[in-house]
């Protein structure tokens, strides 16, 4: 046996695997990168709303029907999250009625929620077809939201564009590319966009990137380790694999950490970082002091409400420690920084449904991704937008952009759901995945 036999690329599952038919390229392709730029391109109708985003939910009434009808793993994954984004649409709904929500701001709430749906229902369709046409969607999203400021003519420094527009956009389009390079180029190129993004104030994207390089080098070796033996590894989650992806996850974010603290010192954003640290947690325990007083029935859309508005200065006057004086005519809203308690404040109980499934979700197929998942050309670009999405439910808003995260995230966690079918079930569905996508289920070929 040849050593060409023998010895395939570690991050592939056969070295005869097929070609996947659909390209960046393809017709197919660049249409979804269109749709993607037109997605970053807002427009101001019942609120914001992004223009690839109204194109995905204007074929909403057709793919519904389609979704719910999907089989397998994927399929149930897909109806769990699109039910939950209708029951926290009625709990939405069901608060703005009872606290008499203004019309401006409800009818703004209730288009955020059936922009999501209907979107959501188009892409995970899509997905279901070949999951690369989600990919190239959010390429040309994240090509668009970095050039849209540039565009628009707006003025900014790199700083301010790399932090707010550029820095993510980049580091997805990075994950993409170097995927296809094995997770031995793709770990290594990942720290050094963590690094890069620092530099230019954005920690944030720095220990996601820190985080992927981390998961990328496990599953590349998860990778390698298989093909030799020549076997399909157990997809099962066991101790030890638990166990060795939390301490990647734990040196990951000590490093990262880690270098937030000296970058900081050194350019000069130790002072602004603990700054916002400390408005998040003061976001926090306004929602916390918010929610003791009502915990089922929600504030309504925007929570514009004259009671939110005293608990928050009841909250903010406990740390200055000073009295805050508020005239009528001052905004009273009150914007929750983090999806999770946002839609809790906001829709009550019932509000919070899809944001529990999805949460729980992200846990489930990220342990999932960091401990047992094999290396394949798209893991870089997973981890990292579900380690964004982690990051947006806990200290994110639920509003703009933020929206076309969540969707991509659904149908990716979505995609991983699939994985978990029955040996043979993957060739009777051959549309669900691409080719390539489908010989990693298979045992390598030696």
């Amino acid at each position: 046996m040849s050593r060409a036999q023998t010895m395939p690329a570690l991050w592939h599952a056969a070295s005869n695997r097929p070609r996947a038919e659909l390209r960046l390229t393809s017709l197919g392709g660049m249409a979804m990168v269109f749709i993607g730029l037109l997605a970053a391109t807002p427009v101001n109708f019942v609120g914001r709303v992004y223009i690839g985003e109204s194109l995905l939910g204007l074929a909403a009434p057709a793919t519904i029907p389609l979704v719910l009808s999907l089989p397998g793993n994927y399929g149930r994954l897909a109806k769990m999250f699109l039910i939950a984004m209708v029951i926290s649409w009625l709990g939405y709904i069901g608060s703005d009625l009872y606290r008499g929500t203004p019309t401006n701001d409800y009818l703004r709430g209730w288009f955020r929620w059936v922009a999501l749906l209907s979107s959501y229902s188009t892409l995970v369709w899509l997905g279901a077809k070949n999951v690369r046409l989600v990919v190239f969607f959010t390429l040309g999203w994240c090509l668009g939201s970095a050039l849209y400021p540039i565009a628009a003519g707006g003025g900014m420094g790199v700083y301010a564009w790399w932090k707010f527009y550029a820095g993510f956009p980049a580091c997805v389009i990075a994950a993409y590319f170097l995927g296809k390079m094995g997770p031995w180029i793709a770990g290594p190129a990942m720290l050094v966009m963590g690094g890069l993004s620092i530099v230019l104030d954005s920690r944030a994207i720095m220990m996601t990137c820190f985080v992927v390089s981390g998961l990328t080098l496990l599953a590349g070796r998860r990778a390698a380790i298989s093909v030799r033996r020549g076997t399909r590894e157990d997809q099962n989650l066991s101790k030890s694999k638990t166990v060795v992806a939390l301490i990647t996850l734990v040196i990951c974010g000590a490093a990262s950490m880690f270098v937030v603290q000296k970058i900081g010192e050194r350019f000069g954003y130790a002072e602004r970082f603990e700054r916002s640290n400390v408005k998040r947690w003061t976001n926090i325990e306004i929602a916390y002091s918010i929610l003791k007083e009502s915990p089922i029935i929600g504030y309504g859309s925007w929570a514009r409400d004259p009671e939110v508005a005293r608990i928050r200065d009841k909250v903010l006057e406990s740390q200055l420690k000073s009295h805050i004086y508020r005239s009528e005519s001052q905004d009273e809203l009150v914007i929750v920084h983090s999806q999770l308690l946002q839609s809790w404040v906001e829709g009550g109980l019932i509000g919070l449904v899809f944001f529990v499934v999805y949460g729980w979700n992200l846990a489930e197929k990220g342990l999932k991704l960091a401990a047992v998942c094999r290396y394949e050309p798209l893991t870089p670009l997973i981890i990292f937008i579900l380690v964004t999405a982690a990051w947006h439910f806990f200290a994110s808003p639920f509003s703009g952009p933020v929206r076309v995260v969540i969707i991509v995230a659904c149908v990716l966690m979505c995609y991983l759901a699939e994985e978990s079918l029955p040996q043979g079930a993957l060739d009777r569905q051959p549309l669900r995945m691409p080719p390539w996508r489908r010989s990693l289920a298979r045992p390598a070929s030696i």
